[in-house]
This record gives structure tokens, sequence and C-alpha cells, in this order.
């Protein structure tokens, strides 16, 4: 998917953020207005907790081609419970946004969820996949066909003793209602169930449109539901199933993109013990801001298809569908212990491979104990460079634009390998100066925010990106880490150079 923007015009300079370089991934700046796309990205990396914290401790950088170790994923709180024999009483194949439809990508993509939650619970010492919860857009349409197919594949997948827990979600509106998905599915769109001794509330919306009360309709239902489960057992989780998120908790529901639903907020945060399982926005659950933390808990479950990263706000991305973002696919697997303790590990279809993280919820209802909360915009850790990493600059060379003195037209690849970040690296700022010998003091031309892939379960080391100079002056590129918290590193990459008939690099 791509996006037009409007003609923007700077003096003597181009900027590129393509590692491939086709015309439509060029982002054209130069002495004349030119109408340009944004480009697909140079989507780098960045790598989740343990996994960079090990890559970090490594002896030596791979290669710009090189990826990010792919250790088992199996915190140490697990091992810790087991020995404790505070062993798994539950577990949940928990994944959303499937948007199943004729297409083999999204059929093959769940099939595989489905063989995989199986083949992973069987392998467990608690070899028991207790439910899938399927939290909304099931299919693309919402039409008949797409929802016998759904089902048809569900129920093949599920082994006997596997629930089904689902809900509705927008994208069920564009061609069906909630009469035909329940008469299909054979569930109650709005509905609670006990599982092992835990209650699951599913609430679906009413319509489509996240922004016009697509819950009103159910707040009685939901808070009546609620009373019940927390007067069974006040010290339980109980599971909140619903599509769209509560605004503003996990990632892409509050501004500036704003795809939550404002209804459900008050009603859930009167109980603690909530845990709320979200979907709708696609955005990676590796991002730690799909964990939120208030007076209760919510998590954004990623998606099955089509990975979307928010804008950030403040001109500093957009919101881009990638080709690339079409492989990768992420699914929770969530197992509950026998303290009510609950981890959340994520897993990569694209590597079919955990990522080297887990979400923990120690004590639903302790809110004196939760980590996920909004404190980590302004206290969590800032991202920090690996020592001695420096950015390179070298000659590329495209086909047909080769230096001459008529035309004065070179490019420069800049590469640096990515920053770390307990959290997540998610993205660069690259701010670009041209020496004004005039006024014999830099100018700033551009600033523009790289994406890191941090959605990747296999992502590459090194950040390349492209700048097309047109004259021989000095440049200077600075470099900034973002945390997804949007805290900037506090040093930056810096490099000089001149574009002459071959470039020469200052520092």
């Amino acid at each position: 998917m791509y996006f037009s923007y409007n003609s923007l015009e700077f003096d003597s300079f181009r900027f590129y953020n393509s590692t491939s370089l086709p015309d439509h991934n060029v982002l054209r700046l130069g002495r004349k207005e030119r109408k340009f796309r944004r480009p697909r990205a140079v989507f780098p990396e960045r790598q989740l907790m343990t996994t960079r914290r090990t890559f970090l401790k490594s002896s030596a950088a791979a290669s710009f081609t090189a990826v990010l170790p792919r250790p088992a994923s199996f915190a140490k709180n697990e091992s810790d419970a087991d020995l404790a024999e505070n062993d798994v009483v539950m577990r949940c194949c928990v994944m959303s946004d499937v948007h199943l439809e004729a297409s083999p990508r999204e059929l093959e993509r769940f099939r595989r969820a489905i063989r995989f939650a199986n083949e992973y619970s069987e392998s467990q010492p608690y070899d028991k996949l207790d439910a899938f919860v399927v939290v909304g857009d099931m299919t693309h349409h919402g039409s008949k066909e797409q929802l016998e197919l759904f089902k048809n594949e569900l129920d093949l997948g599920r082994k006997p003793g596997t629930d089904a827990i689902l809900c509705m979600g927008n994208h069920e509106y564009i061609k069906g209602n909630r009469e035909l998905w329940e008469s299909v599915l054979g569930v109650k769109a709005n509905a609670r169930y006990e599982r092992n001794g835990y209650q699951f509330i599913t609430v679906s919306p009413e319509h489509g449109n996240s922004n016009d009360g697509p819950y009103l309709y159910a707040i009685e239902f939901l808070e009546k539901e609620l009373e019940a489960a927390y007067r069974q057992d006040p010290t339980k989780p109980i599971f909140v199933v619903q599509h769209i998120p509560a605004q503003p908790t996990v990632y892409g529901s509050y501004e500036p993109d704003d795809w939550g639903a404002v209804d459900l907020f008050d009603t859930l945060q009167k109980y603690p013990t909530v845990v709320d399982l979200t979907g709708h926005t696609h955005c990676p659950a590796n991002d730690p801001r799909c964990a939120w933390q208030g007076r209760f808990t919510a998590f954004g479950c990623g998606t099955l298809s089509e990975m979307c990263l928010g804008t950030e706000g403040d001109g500093r991305f957009g919101v881009w569908l990638l080709p690339e973002s079409l492989e990768y696919g992420q699914f929770f697997m969530m197992e509950v212990r026998r303290d009510d303790s609950i981890t959340l590990k994520l897993y990569d279809l694209a590597t079919e491979s955990f990522f080297d993280m887990v979400y923990y919820v120690g004590k639903a209802g302790d809110i004196d104990s939760y980590v996920y909360t909004n404190d980590r915009f302004v206290n969590s850790e800032k991202p920090t460079w690996r020592e001695g990493t420096k950015i390179k600059a070298r000659p590329n060379w495209r086909e047909g634009t080769s230096f001459d003195a008529t035309q004065k037209r070179t490019f420069v690849t800049l590469e640096f390998t990515q920053a770390y970040c307990k959290d997540v690296v998610r993205g660069y700022r690259a701010d670009v100066k041209r020496y004004d010998e005039n006024a014999n003091d830099w100018v700033e031309l551009e600033t523009r925010y790289l994406e890191s892939e941090y959605f990747k379960r296999d992502m590459p080391e090194t950040v390349r990106f492209i700048l097309g100079a047109v004259d021989d002056a000095r440049y200077r590129v600075e470099i900034t880490a973002l945390s997804a918290f949007l805290l900037e590193s506090d040093e930056k990459l810096s490099v000089e150079f001149k574009i002459s008939p071959q470039l020469m690099l200052l520092s």
C-alpha cells in the first residue's frame, strides 16, 4: 500500500530510504518540485528484549546481511514456576484479524496457526489446548461463504475438548450481520463462558464503525456479566474478548491513530482483575505498547493478516502496509498457572518460532504490581548505541545515473548497526544538513524518520538508506534512535562527507 503526498521542494538534495530502490520507492527532493510517493521503506531492524541483549553481548557484529539470532523463547519465570510446581492449568491460542477469504495466503496461515497450537500443546507437560480464542475479523467481509470457511477450518483443526471462544469484528459487518454470524458459527456474539474455573466474556460491536459507539448497546450486558464473574471469584482473572480495543489502552487505540472505542473503558476499569484481549489495530504484538495496565490489563493480540504501524504523531511515521508485512503473522499462546499468573508467548508464523519475550501478569487485580503502565512513556529505557557503532558511507551508482560533470548526480548508501533498547527500537530520526559556504554554517535540509522492522522475528542487523546529492557540497547526517515510547537516544551517530567526482568521507 502506498500513500501519496504533496510535492516538496528542497535545495540540491535527495533522500531515499529503500534498499532496493525501484523508482516508486524513491523520495525525490531537488531544485524543482517533484511529486513523490512515500517509499516502501528502509524497514531495517529491531529485536526484542532478551534476544537483542544476547546479541549485544556477542563478541562481534555480523555483516549487514546477517540477521539477529533466534533463541528459544522460554522466560526465567517459567522455569522458576516449574520448579515450584506452579504448573499450567489452562492454555489458549489467542489470535486476531485472520481475515479469512478465498485467497490461499490467509487460509494457509490460519491452518498453520491451528496446527502449531495443537502440536505445541501436545509437546508440553500440560498437554491440553483448552480454547481457540479468536478476537474478531475472522473473515474479510463477513459473508456466509467466508464464515462457513472459517467454521469448517476451525472445526477441522480443533481437537476434542478444545473450545472456540469467538467475538465479531468490524469486518464481519461488511457483507454480513450479527444474525448471520451467530447462525453460521453457532455461538452468541455476546456470551460468558467458563473454562477450567476461569471466566471469558465475549463482546461484539453493533456495527463496523469504531468511532460511533459500537459497544454502547452492550454496556449493560458487559457490566452484568463482569459483576457475576467477579462475585464468583474476585481473585481470578476475568478474560474479556472484544475486537476493537478500549480507548485509550493498547497501541493504536489512542491518538493520533484513534482506532479504539471509547465505550468500554469506564466499565472495564471497575473490575481490576479484567484481562482485555483485543485486536483491530493490526499492530505488532511484540511492540511493548500492546501491553497496557491501568486499573485493568489489556493486550493487543497482533494480527494474522497485514501488519500495520501507527503514525506516532507529529509527522514522525506513516501508517504503512509494506509488501513484507503480508508475509508476517503473530498470535499468542496464553497459559495460566495454578497461582493464576498469566504468560503470553508470542509466536511468529514467518519464522515458525517464538519471539524471545513474554508478557507476564503475576496477579490480575494487584494494581500496585502492574508494570505495563503509561509511566513507560517517561521512565522506560532509552535506546543506546553499541560501542564503536559508526555510520558507513559508500557510493551507490544506479543504472543510468552515473556521475558526470554536467549531471552531477551521485548516490550514497549510508548504513549502521541497529541501536539497542530493552523494550524496542521503534525507528530512527535522520537529520540531514548541507554546509553553506557563504554563510559558513550548516543548513538543515531534511528530517526523515526511518522505520525499524521490529515486527520481524528475523530482522537484519544493519539499517541502510540512500542519499542522493546533486552538487559537490559537504553533507552531515545525524541519526537518533527512538524507543517504542518515543524516547530518544542521548547520543547521535554522525557522519560528514563531500560529493565530488568521488565520495570523500570527512568524518
